[in-house]
């Protein structure tokens, strides 16, 4: 089975210090704003479970978020802010690319004249 972490998170998944992405993507997904301070309270098993409970369905999202506000507010005495949830967040448009990352390809390319022959 496949890493569910980045090659730059390899340093500090062991101890799961820091939010890792496949987190941080699930909380996008959910709507959840949870806090570094937050995710410090959680205990390493606890931590392990948020990166492997599945997130990918509209029934498995909705108890991904009621299962981590739980969390949050036993760990926190209360729950964390709730965001809007983009219907169809800018990564799942295959047939766009998003404006923010096509602005930042164009700098790239005119900071970096030599760019390995992109266009």
């Amino acid at each position: 089975m496949a890493s569910p972490y980045f090659e730059f998170e390899q340093d500090f998944v062991g101890s799961l210090r820091c939010i890792p992405m496949v987190v941080r993507h699930r909380l996008d997904t959910c709507g959840i704003k949870l806090k570094l301070e937050h995710w410090n309270r959680f205990t390493q098993a606890e931590r392990q479970a948020l990166v492997e409970w599945p997130c990918d369905t509209p029934e498995a999202i909705e108890h991904y978020r009621l299962r981590l506000q739980q969390l949050i507010t036993e760990r926190s005495g209360a729950p964390a802010k709730a965001l809007e949830i983009c219907p169809i967040p800018p990564w799942q448009n295959l047939a766009e690319i998003p404006s923010q990352v096509m602005e930042n390809f164009k700098l790239i390319r005119y900071l970096c004249p030599y760019h390995n022959g992109l266009p």
